[in-house]
């Protein structure tokens, strides 16, 4: 069944288009790869840690409360006459401060009103955003160059295949004159052996040829799934015209200056790590205190509430960072070095991929007409092999040159479809 169904992938010109499957819609089904999805998540990830980073703007309010009961009530010496003024000096007073029961209930406030390390976090937070971007983007379009590339692969190997098929049958029909030419005592048994070498051959050609192609099916089975697919609808004119229609892009470039962008915002971020932050607190709340567990007595409960504001000066960073400093400023030199070398190497690339794309259409411009000039070749040599004026090993140079020339033909179109992905 899976044979059969392989076939009908190959003979795809012959098939109607209920279940085929174009370079477009391949393209279409790359929002579907397990890896593509997984860089969402990322993407994901990236963006809620951005809206928690902005978050981190507002005010931070929390419920604050707790039940104590003191087994062992704290005690402190006081000098007695702090309480007695009739106490002797060196008289000692044991002082409860507790009672068997504590409790405390209230509302804290803390606020950031100046946070030097904040706006570099929200910066960092974003780039690292956009970076997560680029490579979804990126893993979309490595998908999409590996999958175009499989998918061309096939309808070549089809090419290839029914080639050798049509090669195989139409030998057949050679190999039949030249036993009945044996028989009649018109050509000796050496050139009938050659014949049924040859043929031979046309059967591990046919072999491999088949071989082939079933490698190529797996291959496209790695980006989609093929179980409701019996044509691919889209030939190698198609898919270099679909191809022409696609626009580069630099995503290697792109991560660098981000990544630049990073190295200069650390930079920021030390500097701005010196300066002092500065923190509004405030509670609001009640406390309680009892030697019996009543926590309805309204008596028992003291108001209990404080506003400041903290500064924090870090002084030791003031001494320590020279060093820190220095290394993010070499980073950012280190990065601004890898975007120049990058930016250099992405245009020597087109340039590169340009000419290319150039050779291999000068390819297939010339081989094309040589294509064209061997089958001519082989289809006059069979006509006169049949008519009797022509030995078979000329014919069989020329049926070799002409699916030679077809294969160099096929490759120059292969090739032509991996350079412009370059």
């Amino acid at each position: 069944m899976k044979k059969f169904k392989l076939i009908l992938l190959c003979c795809f010109p012959l098939l109607g288009k209920a279940q085929s499957l174009s370079i477009e819609t391949l393209w279409e089904q790359a929002r579907q790869f397990q890896k593509y999805r997984q860089q969402q998540l990322q993407v994901s990830m990236r963006e809620t840690e951005r809206t928690i980073a902005l978050r981190d703007r507002l005010p931070v309010f929390w419920g604050d409360g707790n039940l104590q009961r003191n087994l062992i009530i704290p005690t402190t010496p006081v000098p007695a006459i702090a309480f007695d003024p009739n106490a002797g000096g060196d008289e000692i007073l044991p002082l409860k401060f507790a009672t068997k029961w504590t409790s405390k209930a209230g509302l804290q406030l803390q606020w950031n009103l100046f946070d030097p390390a904040r706006k570099p976090s929200i910066k960092e937070k974003e780039i690292a955003l956009e970076k997560a971007k680029l490579e979804l983007a990126q893993t979309l379009e490595d998908w999409q160059e590996k999958a175009t590339l499989a998918y061309a692969s096939v309808v070549l190997a089809t090419h290839q295949y029914n080639l050798s098929r049509e090669d195989s049958i139409t030998y057949a029909a050679v190999l039949e004159i030249s036993r009945e030419r044996l028989q009649a005592g018109r050509e000796s048994s050496y050139e009938y052996n050659n014949a049924l070498q040859e043929m031979e051959r046309k059967k591990l050609q046919l072999s491999e040829a088949w071989s082939v192609l079933v490698d190529a099916h797996l291959e496209l089975k790695k980006y989609i799934s093929l179980d409701s697919v019996v044509q691919l609808s889209s030939d190698i004119a198609t898919i270099k015209s679909f191809l022409k229609s696609r626009q580069a892009n630099q995503y290697e470039l792109k991560i660098l200056q981000l990544e630049d962008q990073l190295a200069e915002l650390q930079i920021s971020s030390v500097k701005r790590g010196l300066l002092p932050s500065v923190t509004f607190n405030g509670y609001y709340g009640t406390q309680f205190y009892s030697n019996s567990f009543n926590l309805f007595n309204s008596d028992r409960w003291y108001g209990n509430s404080y506003a400041n504001i903290a500064l924090r000066l870090p002084i030791s960073d003031l001494i320590w960072s020279t060093p820190q400093l220095k290394k993010q400023q070499l980073n950012r030199q280190f990065s601004s070095l890898r975007l120049e070398e990058q930016a250099e190497l992405d245009s020597i690339s087109r340039q590169q991929t340009l000419n290319k794309i150039l050779r291999a259409e000068k390819q297939i411009e010339h081989r094309k007409k040589i294509a064209g000039l061997a089958l001519e070749n082989r289809q006059n040599l069979e006509e006169s092999y049949k008519a009797g004026r022509l030995l078979l090993s000329e014919y069989n140079k020329a049926a070799s040159a002409y699916i030679k020339a077809m294969q160099d033909l096929w490759q120059a179109e292969y090739n032509w479809i991996e350079a412009y992905f370059q």
